[in-house]
């Protein structure tokens, strides 16, 4: 029997022996109690055959299924040895298939070396984020955005992409909404007209479509996962169960993409937090919670970003505007100061708001208290920390105290 040449695309494994002219494929693999199962097609080349042999789900692991398979590709196909075919080809597709990750030795890497990015501060490399906020908050117009600073490696303001290849899974829209937005993101943005991100309806849970998606991720080189929404994507399972935000990360983890996750939230919670179980936060390296501004009359959104966990640290909120043009509709994309918005001051970290207070002047602690609505303890603390970081000013001591902020730093003259 000759050698065979194998070769892998997302999860597919190919067999190819050629002097036999016979091709084994191997998809959607399955672990079922003890047997390891795949979808399996065979294939010839030799002339004055139907190319196609036969297909079916083959139990890898059963003498008994290999047998009753040669039994019936012998009557097929007579020209090859079949036994010998599908015992080397079951052997080798078990051992690709139980191999996993190569394991590989640490070492110490510089000090300032950490996660890399693909979207600064947004989207660690090769690794899930998570965007959550209440609906009509902008999830879906920012996750399209972002998908064509992605594929045009383009930096606007205070965020920054690596170039790369961007899919977007939609489960609640359409191609026409997501191309008339993309168009007039383009109008409004014209650095952005090269970018050409790719776009699947999607019908089947995320977990149910992964051999088809590892092939199109392997095909087009596709570096983010755009996933819209988390919801959708876990197949109407029980959100709160922490095994269903366990299989959905298991599945993101087998596709080798950057991806960022859109959520949905909780009605009536003091404290936002992503829709289900609290596993959809803990196994998330990142999650950035959304809130919206939109003026009614010209359709413009101003967007706050609140970086709620990060894998490494903390990142500072981000300001976005969305402004909608009305004459052409033309959507232009700034970046604006959190604390502008009042909606957004609440919800940005504790030192932001207190830096805010105290730019038109000095104040005492129980006045930041009674401006930010904590309490006294909780603004003591801040300020202290602050202090350290260089951040604040005490002038004076005692209650009647007083906190400013310091000088700005300005440049030496030439």
């Amino acid at each position: 029997m000759s050698s065979v040449q194998i070769s892998t695309l997302g999860e597919r494994l190919t067999m190819t022996w050629k002097e036999a002219r016979i091709t084994f494929t191997f998809d959607r693999w399955r672990t079922e109690k003890e047997a390891i199962t795949a979808e399996v097609t065979i294939t010839t080349a030799a002339p004055g055959y139907n190319p196609h042999l036969t297909s079916g789900r083959l139990n890898l692991t059963s003498l008994t299924t290999r047998h009753q398979w040669a039994n019936r590709l012998s009557k097929l196909y007579a020209e090859a040895d079949w036994t010998t075919l599908l015992e080397e080809g079951c052997l080798k597709a078990l051992m690709h298939y139980r191999g996993g990750e190569p394991a590989q030795r640490l070492t110490p890497a510089p000090l300032g070396a950490g996660p890399t990015w693909r979207v600064q501060p947004l989207l660690y490399e090769k690794l899930p984020t998570v965007l959550f906020g209440p609906g009509g908050s902008r999830k879906s117009f920012l996750a399209l955005w972002i998908s064509l600073l992605i594929e045009n490696g383009t930096a606007m303001d205070s965020v920054m992409a690596v170039q790369g290849r961007a899919l977007y899974l939609d489960w609640e829209s359409d191609a026409d909404i997501a191309g008339y937005r993309m168009g007039r993101f383009i109008d409004g943005n014209p650095v952005l007209a090269s970018a050409s991100p790719l776009y699947r309806r999607m019908k089947q849970p995320l977990a149910g479509d992964l051999p088809a998606l590892s092939t199109l991720i392997a095909e087009e080189n596709i570096t983010v996962l755009i996933v819209d929404s988390l919801g959708m994507a876990c197949g109407g399972k029980d959100l709160a169960d922490p095994s269903t935000a366990i299989a959905y990360f298991s599945a993101l983890r087998t596709l080798p993409v950057t991806s960022l996750s859109i959520a949905h939230v909780p009605k009536n919670t003091e404290n936002p937090s992503i829709y289900g179980s609290v596993f959809f936060t803990n196994i998330a390296r990142m999650t950035w919670e959304i809130k919206c501004q939109t003026d009614a009359d010209t359709g413009t959104s101003t967007v706050g970003l609140f970086n709620r966990k990060a894998n490494e640290r903390t990142r500072p909120p981000i300001g976005l505007e969305f402004v909608h043009h009305p004459e052409t509709q033309a959507i232009t994309v700034n970046s604006t100061t959190i604390t502008d918005t009042e909606v957004f001051l609440d919800s940005a970290p504790l030192a932001i708001q207190i830096s805010h207070y105290l730019e038109d002047g000095a104040k005492t602690a129980m006045i930041l208290s009674r401006l930010i609505g904590k309490p006294l303890s909780s603004i003591t603390s801040a300020l202290q920390r602050g202090e350290q970081k260089g951040k604040f000013i005490q002038i004076g001591d005692g209650k009647g105290s007083e906190w400013v902020l310091p000088p700005p730093i300005t440049e030496p003259d030439l």
